[in-house]
């Protein structure tokens, strides 16, 4: 969980707050969701949540996943290898909290301004609201649950299909069939950036380049890479459907 070190402590302030606060400025869902998860992803933004931390990799992927819903953030990951199974699981961080502090000076337009009151939702410390929101979840899940009728076994809901990655269809795709500089690339991604190898869309060609150079000589497997920004820009162009 990422720390402010400060003598005081900071103002803490739901998520729902901030995306708010944003929203009022004209951003976009798209640029909120994105500014929110790499801030906390890279630390600008100090974060406190309730529950489990998150997972490694859950800041590393790419943004096509992740969804902002009032003060939760949930991003699609792939299971670890000790699950014992190939498949993709939901992780939600609850209850978000952000230092205002943080805030305004990642969004400067916020500066000598107060976070708008969303009810409770503006704290300094507090247990109580994330306590009354989950307790009214749980009733509200079990008053649904008492007023339907039991399903049939034709009824029964069937769990959806995980999504496929974009290096899966790749695959599938014949795009690393005999090309061993590409599938370097790609192991390269999925160490480097996350389990199903999510490019950040700001990565560069050479940015990507010098780390795929860096990767490959760490294992030994050249001491020179020919040609890497060739390699890695085919590579983008082609994982992010780019003519």
């Amino acid at each position: 969980m990422a720390q402010a070190d400060r003598q005081t402590a900071p103002k803490l302030v739901y998520l729902e707050v901030v995306t708010t606060a944003l929203r009022k400025l004209g951003l976009s869902e798209e640029s909120i969701t994105r500014g929110i998860f790499r801030g906390c992803g890279d630390g600008s933004l100090s974060y406190h949540h309730t529950g489990e931390d998150p997972p490694p990799g859950f800041w590393r992927t790419g943004l096509g996943n992740v969804r902002i819903n009032a003060s939760d953030i949930s991003n699609l990951l792939i299971l670890p290898a000790s699950a014992g199974a190939v498949g993709f699981y939901t992780f939600t961080l609850f209850d978000v909290m952000l230092a205002w502090e943080d805030v305004v000076v990642k969004y400067p337009a916020l500066r000598d301004t107060e976070p708008p009151e969303l009810g409770t939702s503006h704290v300094e410390v507090s247990f109580a609201a994330p306590f009354m929101k989950r307790l009214e979840v749980v009733m509200t899940w079990l008053g649904t649950l008492l007023r339907k009728p039991p399903l049939s076994a034709e009824e029964e809901p069937k769990a959806p299909a995980p999504a496929s990655t974009r290096l899966q269809e790749m695959e599938r795709a014949g795009f690393f069939k005999g090309a061993r500089a590409l599938q370097d690339a790609a192991d390269y991604a999925r160490e480097a950036y996350s389990l199903d190898g999510c490019v950040p869309d700001d990565v560069t060609p050479a940015q990507f380049a010098r780390g795929l150079e860096k990767w490959l000589k760490a294992r030994n497997k050249v001491k020179v890479v020919p040609d890497q920004w060739h390699t890695s820009n085919r590579f983008l162009r082609e994982y992010r459907h780019q003519s």
